[in-house]
């Protein structure tokens, strides 16, 4: 990722400044004030709880509001003072409350889909239905989707092999909570999409007949629809909804890990 942040910004006259996950945020902020060029704070701060993120965020923003100019990245500005600030922050999945209140945006990898991992031409999931199966294996999220390519481009696993590894009952302790942590979905939505999902089995959803409509999750919310609508707003935010014929459902490894939670919950 900052790699490709570095790869943006050449050629725009703008100056990074990586940050690593321990260095003392407001100290750089105070450093960097009287800075002249446009430059771009990189702060990796993956593995800091939300909280510390937050508190990142609130003085990163406050240290570029007001510094961008209606003027392209590459633009020089004479006067002094206004330099232009960027800030950039990597942090692990984390809920939308860690922008609130402030002018940042929270950008979250897309995933991968049936149609776009054709474009990756490194893949050895050549064929439609091997495009097929890996997605529904690994939802398309990034990650998964790399790993799968690397045990069989590297290690030389069949697809088979490869796709079994992302199976529930093949997961670390944990996996599920963690699932839905890196999605950004808090306890209350995953509650209400539980008691969603526990009214479908694996092969409805395969089917396209689990569709998730606002009059079913007004249902097992015991609200409106207006309140149903907002939650499906959010879940298309967080990117953990797919389209299929007749609606929207959840992507693959959502809707099993809610599977799992409330199977869990019977036992």
């Amino acid at each position: 990722m900052s790699r490709a942040v570095q790869t943006f910004i050449d050629g725009h006259q703008v100056k990074v400044l990586p940050y690593g996950p321990d260095h003392d945020i407001s100290r750089a902020v105070a450093d960097h004030t009287r800075l002249r060029h446009h430059h771009l704070l990189l702060v990796d701060m993956r593995g800091k709880n939300q909280s510390a993120v937050m508190s990142a965020v609130v003085v990163l923003a406050k240290y570029t509001a007001g510094s961008l100019r209606e003027r392209g990245a590459g633009e020089s500005s004479g006067a002094p003072g206004t330099a232009g600030r960027r800030a950039v922050v990597f942090t692990d999945p984390m809920p939308s409350s860690v922008v609130q209140g402030t002018d940042a945006a929270l950008v979250r990898p897309e995933r991968w889909t049936v149609m776009s991992l054709r474009a990756w031409p490194e893949s050895p999931f050549s064929s439609p239905e091997e495009r097929r199966s890996l997605f529904e294996a690994t939802g398309g999220w990034p990650a998964m989707v790399e790993r799968a390519i690397h045990l069989v481009r590297e290690r030389g696993e069949t697809h088979d092999a490869a796709l079994a590894s992302f199976r529930l009952e093949n997961q670390p302790e944990g996996f599920v909570q963690g699932h839905f942590e890196r999605c950004g979905l808090d306890q209350d939505t995953v509650r209400a999409l539980g008691d969603w999902a526990e009214y479908y089995s694996e092969e409805e959803r395969l089917s396209g007949q689990a569709l998730l409509t606002p009059q079913d999750l007004a249902d097992v919310l015991g609200s409106g629809l207006d309140i149903a609508e907002e939650m499906l707003d959010r879940l298309d935010t967080l990117g953990v909804l797919d389209e299929v014929a007749d609606g929207v459902t959840l992507d693959p490894v959502t809707f099993r890990s809610l599977k799992a939670l409330v199977g869990k919950g019977r036992e």
